[in-house]
């Protein structure tokens, strides 16, 4: 029946942005802090925010939590990136944060979103004063057992960097990629597959981008790369025609190897004395 002050040193770093966006969810409350997000539950307060407890959106795309929404055992949070920044709504499952939607142009702020709740429940954003909805499963989390869920008709992965951590100057040869996915029938549901190397990664363009064979046959499908690098990394554009069956990448393997400098050696023999009238020549002497 009393307030009791939990001092965890918020204080030091005041925003009028904080505590905009609150939300209690199950046993847990959340709110914003500065760029963050905390998690009250009892007296103990932790930081769940991406580039904190985990992973940071990439420059232009971070901003302030701005608002939340809960559907069962999630929660939704819009990322407002401000005027020039790409906003996004981001999904916590009580482990990790998702992308779950992304502006489609920088500078169209994220300010709200909410749940229509129904027999085909929907997700609301307000992005940039447009309301946009998305359509969500209505019985279980994962949309791949929701024979019901629709699909855009294109979608892409862009891989990490694989370069073999200490060994990421040694010269290498990816040969193939081999990749899982079901669904696919070879015409109107395919992985296209592209593919940069060295200088070239990390720019955006078609310039920067080898096109290599699409993945076509499922469950299992290996194709060429022949590519010789240092550093390698892999785009997948998951392509269908069919709306409610996507291509569903189950996992992809590249295959080669890095080999060390070559180190090449010579077996001969020299004779060093006789002939013309010559003597023996000293080997120390013939080595100088």
């Amino acid at each position: 029946d009393r307030a009791t002050l939990l001092d965890y040193g918020l204080q030091s770093a005041p925003s009028t942005n904080n505590g905009i966006g609150v939300i209690a969810h199950q046993q847990f409350l959340y709110w914003n802090w500065r760029f963050s997000v905390e998690r009250l539950y009892g007296g103990t307060l932790d930081d769940i925010g991406l580039g904190w407890k985990g992973p940071a959106l990439p420059s232009g795309r971070e901003g302030v939590y701005s608002c939340f929404a809960t559907y069962v055992n999630w929660v939704f949070a819009g990322i407002d990136a401000g005027a020039s920044g790409t906003s996004t709504v981001q999904v916590w499952d009580g482990l990790s944060w998702h992308e779950f939607f992304r502006a489609p142009a920088a500078g169209m702020r994220i300010r709200d979103v909410a749940i229509q709740p129904g027999t085909t429940p929907r997700l609301w954003i307000d992005c940039g004063g447009e309301m946009i909805y998305i359509t969500l499963s209505a019985n279980k989390s994962n949309p791949l057992y929701d024979t019901t869920t629709q699909y855009m008709h294109e979608g892409y992965l862009v891989s990490s960097t694989i370069d073999m951590g200490t060994a990421s100057k040694l010269p290498k040869f990816i040969k193939e990629l081999t990749a899982t996915v079901a669904n696919l029938n070879g015409a109107g549901i395919r992985v296209e597959v592209d593919y940069q190397t060295d200088q070239k990664i990390g720019k955006d363009g078609y310039n920067y981008w080898v096109t290599a064979q699409p993945f076509t046959y499922s469950p299992e499908d290996t194709i060429d790369i022949g590519a010789s690098c240092t550093q390698f990394r892999y785009r997948l554009r998951l392509m269908t025609d069919i709306a409610i069956t996507p291509p569903d990448v189950k996992g992809i393997v590249p295959s080669g190897h890095a080999r060390g400098p070559i180190k090449q050696t010579w077996t001969f023999t020299v004779t060093t004395g006789g002939g013309k009238g010559k003597g023996k020549v000293d080997r120390d002497e013939f080595e100088k």
